[in-house]
């Protein structure tokens, strides 16, 4: 059990059901899943570009990613039917609390000019969007960064339990930083 998910279990669930006047424990917030989605478009033309994306979706999140295809082609994309476009996973459990340690105390200190998300509005859905525009940040990738010479982005998509709606609680309790 890591740093975020012991904080979690200990503090935040009591803290919680204080702030929340919960009667059920199982009404308390907490982090479902997490969907980690690259798309690279140069795997367009050379599918062989794919295989950096799987590289580094498995070195970051210890995970094999699931490789997806287009559902139709657009031509103004130059995107045909089945043709290979990203790489995605999901991450549950004790892999979702390790990922999720190393984006906020190793990756987020590292970024240029980082100052923090937006904050999210009240009444907002049970779930929140991150993106990056270059993962080599990452400490995993560090070793490996003259690899992965074209700037790959991701995407995370944390998502939580359906019963609650606001996630600004939950994330203020994993000490994600926000804009002022």
């Amino acid at each position: 059990m890591n740093r975020i998910h012991s904080w979690y279990e200990h503090v935040s669930k009591k803290d919680y059901i204080y702030k929340l006047q919960n009667t059920n424990v199982f009404n308390i917030q907490k982090l479902d899943r997490i969907a980690v989605n690259i798309c690279i478009n140069s795997a367009i033309n050379d599918s062989k570009q794919i295989l950096l994306c799987l590289t580094a979706l498995e070195l970051i999140t210890n995970q094999k990613p699931v490789i997806y295809r287009s559902r139709k082609s657009i031509a103004a994309f130059k995107v045909r039917k089945n043709v290979v476009i990203g790489a995605k996973l999901i991450l549950r459990k004790q892999n979702m609390y390790d990922f999720l340690d190393a984006f906020i105390f190793l990756t987020l200190p590292k970024l240029k000019g980082f100052r923090g998300f937006k904050p999210l509005k009240i009444g907002s859905f049970n779930y929140v969007n991150f993106g990056i525009f270059d993962i080599v940040i990452f400490p995993q990738l560090n070793d490996n960064a003259d690899n992965f010479q074209k700037q790959l982005g991701a995407t995370f998509t944390c998502i939580g339990n359906s019963k609650v709606q606001n996630m600004n609680l939950l994330l203020n309790s994993f000490q994600i930083p926000k804009r002022k």
